[in-house]
């Protein structure tokens, strides 16, 4: 009977660490919202590829991040439950500080008139015209993103 009762302990005591969230699966939360924050890559992205000569057909860039907006905020959720775990807290607050920047940059109006200009343009100078205007935001965006990367890595 004893040798019962200490097989499941063992047992209970295995089942129950496995559930546990050790680091890397904190690190593997993380790494998960630079999959699914794609708001700001995808402007970038397309921008990139008319710069390089390439025509690509219009996309509603603006849908295509908006579908996305609800699951990243699910993430961001489910990371901000996460704190409290030293080995693990610098991460998850880097992963929380770009998931909020991608967020809020793809809610944000100017966002959809970004999404509007490059998602249809054909050329990057037709691309650079339509984003001429909102220079001034795009620079602020450029700056709070690069304040990431130093608040972050430091």
């Amino acid at each position: 009977m004893r040798k019962i009762i200490d097989l499941f302990s063992v047992l209970t005591l295995l089942l129950t660490s496995c559930n546990l969230n050790e680091p890397l699966d904190y690190c593997n939360i993380a790494v998960t919202v630079g999959n699914t924050s794609l708001g700001f890559y995808e402007f970038e992205s397309r921008l990139e590829r008319l710069e390089s000569g390439m025509e690509p057909d219009p996309q509603n860039l603006g849908e295509t991040t908006n579908m996305r907006t609800p699951y990243n905020e699910s993430i961001l959720e489910k990371l901000n439950g996460l704190l409290g775990n030293e080995e693990s807290d610098a991460i998850i607050k880097a992963a929380i500080a770009y998931l909020e920047f991608d967020i809020d940059f793809t809610k944000n109006p100017k966002a959809s008139e970004i999404f509007k200009v490059v998602g249809d343009a054909k050329t990057f100078e037709e691309a650079s015209v339509g984003l001429e205007p909102l220079g001034h935001y795009l620079n602020s965006i450029y700056d709070e993103r690069a304040g990431l990367w130093t608040t972050n890595s430091s």
